[in-house]
């Protein structure tokens, strides 16, 4: 009997929706092509290397994916590392509204829309969200943002909890007040002539698109039309 190890394994999820992403990926591991085995879900498997590296992910739909894993960081028992993929700007996708405009090549931008009802902020603590407001709308796997100014963060929300809180990766390193608006926020790459799409839910407004100056760590506005 051949017993194989497992090296780390990568779960690949559709940005806007949170949900698996399966099929039409191509893999580099240090520059050389891999072939990890695929499992339902999202699940992509690798055996090798052992040591750090650096993975590249390309896609028909999403923008190329660049990460270092650590395989000796995981988890020995459940070595998966989620990677969240942006839907590519030149592409229509026919479950989603878009909202353009431009930016600085190559950031990630952000389209800030408020929920309808209206969630609020009510507390954090440890990475679970407590929200001050109540929707049917499933959140798991969808990205949020709370804040505003350089004091807003981006989060999303992985699980529902019994006692109804979420919880959220990353947790919130600022404190926000209660009532705060809590916000969908959608994200995508600009191309290299700085020209984005953002894929947005139907029937949202966009209030603000975004994105953050790593250099200045500051929080940019964007000047954009009306959503198409």
């Amino acid at each position: 009997m051949i017993r194989l190890t497992v090296s780390f394994v990568l779960r690949l999820l559709d940005d806007f929706t949170g949900s698996a992403s399966d099929g039409g990926h191509l893999f580099w591991v240090d520059g050389r092509a891999a072939r990890p085995q695929r499992k339902p879900g999202g699940y992509y498997v690798f055996l090798e290397p052992r040591a750090p590296c650096e993975v590249v992910i390309e896609s028909a739909r999403y923008s190329p994916r660049t990460l270092r894993v650590d395989p000796e960081s995981l988890d020995a028992e459940d070595p998966v590392l989620p990677v969240r993929l942006l839907r590519r700007g030149d592409l229509r996708f026919p479950d989603c509204g878009r909202f353009e405009g431009t930016a600085p090549p190559g950031v990630t931008v952000y389209a800030f829309a408020p929920e309808d009802p209206a969630l609020t902020f009510q507390s954090e603590k440890d990475g679970v969200l407590t929200l001050g407001s109540y929707t049917a709308k499933p959140l798991r796997g969808l990205r949020f943002s709370v804040g505003q100014g350089n004091a807003r963060e981006v989060f999303v929300m992985e699980e529902k909890l019994p006692d109804g809180g979420y919880r959220i990766r990353p947790g919130l390193r600022r404190r926000h007040r209660p009532g705060e608006p809590v916000e969908r926020a959608s994200a995508c790459l600009s191309a290299a002539d700085g020209r984005f799409a953002v894929c947005t839910e139907r029937g949202q407004t966009v209030r603000e698109a975004q994105y953050y100056d790593e250099e200045a760590k500051k929080w940019v506005c964007l000047s954009v039309p009306a959503p198409r």
